[in-house]
């Protein structure tokens, strides 16, 4: 101990030129670090781990929102989200990848078009069909709803449903051309007759047979 000199009262303490005395459990007591002397402050690349960091919440990023350069802080989503980069859509030149953009009222039947703007899509609530499409699923269409367009595509054909039930229609099997009623002419009885000039004749003919046979047999 000789190499220490006198060790008196006064120099046993934690202060300048003084002898650090260990506490109870045999570690160094806290240490005013202003009076340490060749003790390097730069820690080591890739030593401090996230265990050393201190304790953040759920959903916390590390960054930095206000200005100047500074010690980290922790964010909240709604900081993170803020300091990234808006989608930018394309004015000819190409756009920018980002975050979408957020949709206003009333937008919620909108699409996101390429120049960044919300859209309301073309024909909304109708059927788009621009190539031969299969449909594998019953559709159904409201009363004056089902149109189609004549060969020069300048009339539309209507159709209209007055059933009080549910009813199915089976067509034949061949080629033809429907037809309305009013295009069917002659008698109907349950069965057509036909043409009504062509049964008009065979009436006659009829007709005349009759009177010859009634003349016959008075003579």
């Amino acid at each position: 101990m000789s190499n220490f000199g006198d060790i008196t009262a006064d120099k046993v303490n934690n202060g300048a030129n003084g002898i650090v005395v260990l506490d109870g459990t045999g570690k160094l007591p806290l240490l005013d670090g202003s009076a340490l002397t060749n003790v390097s402050a730069t820690v080591s690349a890739n030593s401090v781990t996230n265990a050393m960091l201190a304790n953040v919440a759920t959903a916390t990023f590390k960054g930095r929102t206000t200005a100047g350069t500074d010690s980290p802080e922790d964010l909240t989503v709604t900081q993170a989200t803020a300091l990234l980069n808006v989608f930018v859509g394309d004015s000819g030149a190409g756009g920018t990848k980002g975050l979408v953009i957020a949709p206003g009222i009333g937008d919620s039947g909108k699409y996101l078009r390429g120049d960044g703007t919300w859209q309301t899509v073309a024909g909304a609530g109708d059927m788009i069909l621009a190539s031969v499409q299969t449909v594998s699923g019953a559709k159904t269409f409201l009363a004056t709803k089902l149109l189609l367009r004549n060969v020069a595509n300048t009339f539309s054909a209507i159709f209209t449903n007055t059933n009080l039930a549910d009813r199915t229609y089976t067509l034949k099997d061949a080629d033809g051309t429907i037809a309305f009623t009013s295009d069917i002419t002659g008698t109907n009885s349950g069965t057509n007759t036909g043409d009504n000039a062509v049964n008009s004749t065979y009436a006659d003919r009829l007709n005349q047979q009759q009177t010859q046979l009634i003349s016959f047999m008075k003579s």
